[in-house]
């Protein structure tokens, strides 16, 4: 199956906003991050419904928008864990997923996340 996640994925772990409430230090991902996540989740819902039974092979191919540096393996554990939290995979650790390939490439017209999976 082809699932296509259309905008620039941006990284979870690396675009955090910290502060205190209460005493207790706060962690979240950035505004960026949480924008993105929600559009993700609404395209993501839109179009499947049911979650993969078995564990999945999943091949990512970014499409970025620019030429800055960015990592693959923080653009793979963002829609990791938005893939999870659409309800698509059960959990995103070994036993339910493995990373099958990452790449990415340019296209500065259509930035986006093309994802192959494959129920093992």
């Amino acid at each position: 199956m082809l699932i296509t996640i259309t905008g620039e994925t941006p990284s979870k772990k690396n675009s955090r906003n910290l502060f205190v409430k209460s005493g207790r230090m706060m962690n979240l991902p950035s505004k960026r991050y949480a924008e993105w996540e929600k559009d993700a989740l609404l395209q993501l819902q839109s179009q499947f419904k049911g979650c993969a039974e078995g564990k999945v092979t999943i091949a990512y191919t970014f499409y970025v928008g620019t030429l800055r540096r960015k990592d693959v393996d923080n653009m793979i554990a963002s829609v990791n864990d938005v893939l999870v939290k659409a309800g698509l995979i059960i959990d995103d650790d070994w036993t339910h997923l493995a990373i099958g390939a990452g790449d990415a490439e340019l296209d500065r017209d259509n930035p986006r996340a093309e994802l192959f999976i494959e129920e093992d």
